[in-house]
């Protein structure tokens, strides 16, 4: 969604493939930077700027022209906020004490953010149907990284990151960080926001930014990132660094910006069914 800079950088071998249509906002002179060996593929790439770096087959598939579109307007514009206002629940006394952690399943509702970066290979179980809500700022993010802490989904689940007051959930105001996600180190996350008994209105968005928060999605060290369902962080950037590959994508992203480095692999295996239908204007590159 960036207007302006580069909107998808990928170097030292980055593959970024997408089955649907990638569509990259930014007018600029690059707005896309593949270089090889990295390869960027979708079924068609649409960019308002013009792309750079090792302009060709197979660096780019198929190979974009400059200017081939208009800028794309937000999907996801008239997706409702979930209800804020709510005091968020501390639930880190789950993870203290020696190991191992034996901690309960949560039920949708507020909570704080938290991070799991133990030895513990702990698990966060978010235990749906219904949406998560986590709160606070970038020193505050959803982390799992080191020795196998993960968060996991049963039942059907979307989560929301938004910003806080007095631990009071909020809207993070323009350019503000609300909670990053990081996943690094053997860590893993995985939503899945299509599980049969899910319905409702945020059925098919696995995870969603608060639109104004500019913290990052961070994946590093072949730590699996997995979402079934929609990505919504129009503010913020993805990053992915590190070799190999990076868990399972069914969604349709809606990002910032994207940039890959070392030699990583992320492809996204888009399926219109398990993501929520799209709620702004009608866009050429969906």
């Amino acid at each position: 969604m960036a207007p302006s800079g580069i909107g998808i950088t990928l170097s030292s071998g980055v593959q970024l493939s997408v089955t649907t249509s990638i569509a990259v906002n930014s007018n600029s002179n690059p707005a896309i930077s593949v270089t090889n060996p990295s390869i960027l593929s979708g079924s068609t790439i649409g960019v308002v700027g013009a792309p750079g770096g090792s302009v060709s087959s197979p660096w780019y598939s198929p190979v974009p022209t400059a200017g081939n579109m208009t800028v794309q307007p937000d999907p996801f514009a008239k997706i409702p906020i979930p209800t804020l206002g709510v005091a968020a629940v501390d639930i880190s006394g789950m993870f203290s004490g020696n190991c191992p952690h034996h901690p309960t399943p949560i039920a949708p509702g507020t909570y704080r953010a938290i991070m799991l970066s133990s030895g513990c290979a702990d698990t966060l179980t978010l235990a749906g149907p219904g949406v998560f809500i986590f709160v606070g700022d970038q020193y505050d993010g959803m982390a799992f990284t080191y020795s196998a802490n993960k968060l996991v989904t049963t039942g059907g689940a979307t989560v929301y990151l938004g910003c806080q007051s007095n631990w009071v959930s909020r809207r993070c105001n323009p350019g503000e960080d609300g909670p990053q996600v990081d996943v690094d180190n053997s860590g893993s996350f995985s939503i899945d926001a299509t599980t049969p008994g899910y319905t409702g209105i945020y059925y098919g968005l696995a995870l969603m930014f608060d639109p104004n928060s500019i913290s990052p999605i961070t994946m590093a060290g072949s730590s699996p990132l997995t979402l079934i369902g929609s990505l919504y962080a129009k503010s913020a950037p993805l990053k992915v660094t590190g070799g190999g590959g990076f868990g399972s994508l069914d969604s349709r992203i809606v990002v910032y910006s994207i940039t890959g480095t070392g030699g990583a692999t992320l492809h996204d295996s888009f399926d219109e069914s398990k993501n929520i239908h799209p709620r702004g204007p009608p866009a050429l590159f969906p």
